[in-house]
């Protein structure tokens, strides 16, 4: 809490304290904000969640949107899972596929609201040129899919060999209250930048993964020899 809302609270009442306050601040948030909601259609203008992680994200947005008392226009960036080969998800898992083993969580019901970081980096520009832009801004790829496709696909990619679920509770023993990050469901979609006319580079699952994928495979064989 300290490390998101605190710290924004501090950046923030030295912005406002300023003679010529910055034209625009980007502030990080995360789709946790509308909470576990299966598959629901949330776009930026869906209430919030009242979990721990949704509260979380709503007061750190809240902090954040206190640099308009300054005329600053603030973008706060609902993320998605971010897929990267330099960190993130993939490159938590990319070894177990490599070694022929994808896993999923649960059933693999639940909706990921994934995004390619290429794109990510684009909308970070577009927040910082676009004066029209502002407020909240879902950071999603225009086509989630559930968990089980996810890893299936990577699993086709890859090539591995086996796809299996992890058992929900086997998780909760380990991580408790935490594995909600886990297992929760944020069908976030990108209604604002929809709007605004962004052209989404990698608006599919297969397409990001591929990329991203290749170079992973390529990463991990130099390291083999």
């Amino acid at each position: 809490m300290d490390s998101r809302v605190g710290l924004t609270k501090r950046l923030v009442a030295q912005l406002n304290r300023c003679d010529n306050p910055p034209k625009v601040l980007i502030s990080a948030s995360a789709v946790g904000y509308y909470g576990n909601r299966g598959w629901d259609e949330l776009t930026e203008a869906s209430e919030n969640g009242t979990d721990y992680l949704a509260n979380l994200c709503k007061d750190w947005e809240q902090a954040a949107l206190a640099a308009e008392e300054s005329d600053t226009r603030v973008c706060v960036l609902r993320f998605g899972i971010v897929l990267g080969r330099e960190g993130g998800i993939l490159k938590q898992i990319a070894l177990s596929y490599q070694l022929g083993l994808g896993t999923y969580i649960g059933n693999g019901s639940q909706c990921i609201p994934w995004i390619h970081l290429e794109d990510v980096v684009h909308v970070v520009s577009l927040c910082l040129d676009d004066a029209t832009i502002t407020g909240s801004i879902n950071c999603t790829a225009p086509h989630p899919v559930n968990a089980k496709t996810f890893s299936r696909t990577l699993k086709e990619i890859t090539q591995a060999k086996l796809n299996v679920g992890i058992p929900s509770f086997l998780l909760r023993l380990m991580f408790g209250e935490g594995v909600a990050v886990l297992t929760n469901s944020q069908n976030a979609l990108p209604e604002k930048l929809i709007r605004n006319g962004y052209d989404f580079k990698y608006p599919r699952l297969n397409e990001a993964l591929h990329e991203e994928s290749d170079a992973t495979i390529i990463v991990i064989k130099e390291i083999k020899f």
